[in-house]
């Protein structure tokens, strides 16, 4: 599990490893304050969407998490079908988006915007693989460009499409990361974000993964806690 530390009052984030599986199921499952939707939080990390819409239109059900994250590899190895195949039995709008603050967590956000906004050949799902992919080994030099474009055919994408997008996303990165803290509350990944069946302005957010199973009646017992049909 990754967990996003704060300095210096919030005006820096940076992003360390906590290795510990949550052992026990917590009584409660916290939602987050307010009462804007999942959908309308995405709106407001950016100018352009930088999810990946896995089922669906929308967003019922959101994961965020970093591809420097040892659990969230562990997420996308084992979880990712079973997470969409969950949404789509229940009929909920799934996203994934990609963050983080590290040197991998930089060039997957960054990447997953461009994608998002030039296109890939890639389904969904398999553009979440490729960002995990791309980014399994980052070397210590280099810019973005020189990080990103090469993986242009990995990621289903066009090079001088995402030649035109990685300078600008770049430079979006900080405001976008910031962003995404502060409107899904984001303390650690991966994290699961659940709005309630009838009542997409209450957000239910569950933490950590611990294995495909536990994910799952995670999930199912928020829908119970929000009165939904699990």
């Amino acid at each position: 599990m990754r967990r996003l530390l704060l300095i210096g009052g919030g005006a820096t984030a940076l992003a360390g490893l906590t290795s510990a599986y949550l052992i026990s199921r917590p009584p409660e499952i916290p939602s987050l304050s307010g009462r804007d939707p999942i959908g309308t939080r995405l709106s407001r990390i950016g100018p352009t969407p930088h999810h990946q819409q896995l089922t669906g239109s929308g967003a019922d059900l959101l994961v965020i998490s970093d591809t420097g994250c040892a659990f969230c590899r562990e997420f996308v190895r084992t979880g990712l079908d079973p997470l969409i195949r969950f949404a789509e039995a229940r009929g909920l709008a799934a996203a994934y988006l990609s963050v983080g603050y590290g040197r991998s967590g930089l060039i997957s956000t960054v990447a997953a915007a461009c994608l998002e906004r030039e296109g890939s050949r890639l389904a969904p799902p398999d553009r979440v693989r490729a960002l995990f992919e791309m980014t399994a080994s980052v070397p210590t030099e280099g810019g973005l460009e020189e990080l990103i474009l090469p993986q242009a055919r990995l990621l289903g994408a066009s090079r001088v499409a995402l030649s035109g997008c990685v300078a600008e996303e770049g430079l979006q990165f900080r405001d976008r990361f910031e962003s995404t803290r502060r409107e899904f509350a984001l303390e650690r990944t991966p994290t699961f974000f659940l709005a309630a069946p009838g009542d997409p302005g209450r957000v239910l957010k569950i933490e950590g993964f611990t294995g495909a199973g536990a994910m799952i009646r995670r999930l199912e017992r928020g829908l119970e806690v929000a009165g939904g049909r699990a």
